[in-house]
């Protein structure tokens, strides 16, 4: 067991360190060293080609094929192809180009071959062959073709730099070249790919083109099970290449067969025109009749054309979408906090404009309602009291103003008119108590009796008296004066000024309460209508639709404020279909165009309809989505509606972007492009092939229309081979 051990260890060192070695070595040495050498070593330079390669070769096969399996086999094919050209291979560093060709071809060929095999499968799988046919808009698949057809100068750095991921300095030694001329033909080589994918309705936005270009994840990667089968399979190709019973060996069979036919047709069209050449020169010495050269056997024979016919072409792009109703009205949760359902009609049913749908919790909210109407009821009384007051201190400056004021003034005046009416009579009883003083005075001292005397004294108290009363009087003239100046300078308008002031106090407490009140009565008013909000009834005749909400709908379930939680569909109104378009594609889409819709549950019907919008911008991402892929809401209003469709049933979209009745046309890859003109080759009546200039018109991925330069009836090549290739003179 030791023993066993040791030579296997032995062994996996010998691997280590010839891989090591090998990993210095370009491709063509390592090619070399696969030819020349036998053993491990061959062996291991084989296994080093695969993994360097391997990655490139399976992004192509993955590109153009949809099934897994058929691309492994056309993987394996691929390599097997080297194999069985590795004598004859001349590879100065790298072999990415020359297996982007190979790898292409065979996934084509694995993948007519697929199509064959489903046309004799159709009756039996025929919803996989509807699913078949939405492979074809596949980007991937027509990228690599358009790669494939590319000149060389351009297609070998976009290989090595955008599908094997080398460096510009590294293509540039790989292929000889400066670094500045792999840059210029790399970015000319991008915008003839860009425009060949616009001319087949395919519209990358970006570098890279497609996601075929950059495969992510376990899709990227050569399993080394892979890698060790394809070892396996080759050497089994070696020893018995015709005995071998693989698929992948039987595919690598058929390409091999195949290059070796053009390869032929190649050399025989190169002989055809030398010996077309040399008739010339014969022709021009002898100046005699023209001579129609021999044409070689199997050159233009051998041609697999198709004749050019007037037909319908047709541009369909299939996408799955959502019925839905064009009239939704949706029943919104206008309660603002959180509340639960009471009750709710179940989903799916059948509603009347009126029905009451839906009950939400309103008890809290009539709590609260109870208690605002207690606040309200105590304001509604502080705002009487305040407007009482303010009544109060108006009737109290009109008390003043109009009758107190008023009052002191007359009374003022009213002291003022008696003083001065006193005044008067002390004055005159004055003067008469003087004059009945002065005659007495004038009297004979000796006719004075004692009672003259006394008259005399009397009539002394009389005239102190009435002075006194006169002195008295004006000074209370004097006083009611002073007092009424005041009263009309100061007293009535500071009296007036305060009784204001308490008016205007009055009036700001009233405001105060009243605004008070009328924010307590919002509040009341604003909860009852919250509590009205807790009844939604259906809007219109329709199908009662429950939001997608997690766990669902039903009693007990709590709803957020301002929450969409249902919805009613009316079923009078037209219907849509609402698809998601690719990016990809978008661009090909506009209002107006015709579907054909296939929903589901009604397989044996078809609809029509008209597409009318498509998003401007990509719909946002979804929670769970893992695709990277932005798709634009695309909106299809329904036409001709069967009876029994229902909103949210599935239905696939035939859009018809391209829609050409009675055009020319050819298979695209029948057209050769030369700089900025598209050429055919024509098969002449006599059997030689001229190459014709064509215009080019619609395409839908698989066949062009032709404007000009071809007519109905003549046969082209149905596919753009190097045969007579002479660049023809410019349509008039």
């Amino acid at each position: 067991m030791a023993i066993g051990r040791d030579k296997s260890y032995l062994r996996e060192l010998r691997a280590l360190f010839d891989v090591g070695a090998l990993g210095e070595l370009t491709d063509g040495q390592l090619l070399e060293r696969f030819v020349t050498v036998r053993g491990e070593a061959a062996e291991l330079a084989f296994e080093l080609l695969v993994e360097r390669h391997g990655p490139m070769v399976l992004r192509v096969c993955r590109g153009v094929l949809a099934d897994s399996h058929e691309a492994q086999d056309a993987f394996q094919a691929t390599f097997l192809v080297l194999v069985g050209k590795a004598r004859t291979l001349w590879v100065r560093d790298s072999i990415g180009p020359w297996l982007h060709q190979v790898a292409y071809r065979t996934a084509a060929c694995a993948r007519s071959a697929a199509l064959r095999r489903r046309r004799h499968e159709r009756a039996a799988a025929e919803r996989k062959k509807e699913e078949q046919v939405e492979t074809r808009d596949e980007l991937g698949q027509v990228l690599h073709e358009e790669i494939n057809r590319l000149p060389e100068r351009f297609r070998a750095p976009l290989v090595l730099c955008d599908l094997e991921g080398g460096t510009h300095e590294q293509a540039a030694r790989h292929l000889g070249w400066p670094v500045g001329t792999v840059k210029s033909r790399l970015s000319r080589g991008r915008d003839r790919l860009r425009d060949q994918l616009f001319r087949r309705g395919l519209a990358p936005s970006v570098w890279p083109l497609a996601p075929a270009l950059k495969l992510e994840g376990v899709e990227a990667l050569v399993f080394p099970a892979l890698v060790q089968s394809t070892i396996r399979v080759a050497s089994q190709f070696v020893i018995a290449r015709t005995v071998l019973r693989e698929s992948a060996a039987i595919l690598a069979q058929e390409v091999l067969r195949t290059m070796t036919l053009i390869r032929t047709l190649k050399a025989a069209s190169v002989l055809l025109v030398v010996a077309a050449t040399a008739s010339g020169v014969d022709l021009l010495a002898q100046k005699e009749e023209p001579v129609v050269p021999a044409r070689p056997a199997g050159v233009a024979d051998a041609l697999s054309t198709i004749e050019v016919k007037r037909g319908p072409l047709k541009r369909t792009l299939n996408e799955r979408g959502v019925i839905e109703a064009t009239h939704t009205p949706t029943l919104i949760n206008k309660v603002a906090e959180p509340t639960s359902i009471v009750s709710i009609v179940p989903d799916g049913s059948l509603v009347k404009k009126g029905d009451l749908v839906c009950e939400l919790d309103s008890a809290v909210l009539r709590d609260q309602l109870t208690n605002q109407r207690l606040v309200v009821s105590g304001a509604e009384r502080a705002y009487q009291k305040g407007k009482l007051g303010r009544e109060l201190a108006e009737s109290a400056l009109d008390e003043y103003a109009q009758g107190i004021y008023v009052q002191e003034r007359e009374a003022l005046l009213g002291v003022i008119e008696i003083g001065q009416s006193a005044i008067q009579k002390a004055k005159g009883r004055l003067e008469r108590t003087r004059q009945a003083r002065e005659r007495l005075n004038n009297a004979k001292p000796e006719t004075k009796t004692s009672a003259d005397l006394v008259t005399e004294v009397e009539l002394d108290n009389r005239i102190d008296e009435s002075e006194q009363t006169l002195l008295r009087e004006r000074k209370g003239v004097e006083l009611a004066k002073a007092k009424l100046e005041v009263l009309e300078r100061f007293t009535r308008d500071k009296t007036i000024r305060l009784l204001k002031i308490d008016i205007e106090t009055a009036q700001d407490t009233e405001l105060t309460k009243h605004q008070f009140l009328d924010k307590e009565k919002k509040k009341q008013e604003y909860l009852e209508a919250q509590i009205d909000f807790c009844k939604l009834y259906a809007p219109t005749d329709g199908l009662l639709v429950h939001a997608n909400l997690p766990g669902g709908i039903e009693q007990g379930t709590s709803i957020m404020g301002r929450q969409n939680f249902v919805r009613v569909d009316d079923l009078d109104q037209p219907f849509r279909l609402h698809a998601k378009a690719k990016e990809a594609y978008v661009h090909q889409l506009r209002p107006g165009l015709r579907v054909r819709i296939k929903v589901d549950a009604f397989p044996d019907q078809v609809m029509t309809g008209l597409i009318e919008s498509v998003a401007p911008r990509p719909a946002p991402r979804t929670a769970g989505q893992q695709s990277d892929t932005k798709v634009y809401d695309t909106i299809v209003i329904i036409e001709n509606r069967p009876r029994g469709l229902r909103p949210g049933m599935t239905a696939l979209a035939e859009i018809f972007v391209l829609d050409l009745d009675d055009v020319l046309s050819v298979p695209l890859q029948a057209v050769r492009r030369d700089e900025e003109n598209d050429y055919v080759a024509v098969k002449k009546p006599d059997g030689d092939v001229d190459w014709r200039e064509v215009t080019l018109g619609e395409s839908d991925g698989w066949v062009v229309e032709i404007k000009r330069g071809l007519k109905s009836g003549e046969r082209v090549a149905d596919r753009a081979i190097d045969v007579n290739w002479k660049k023809p003179n410019p349509l008039p």
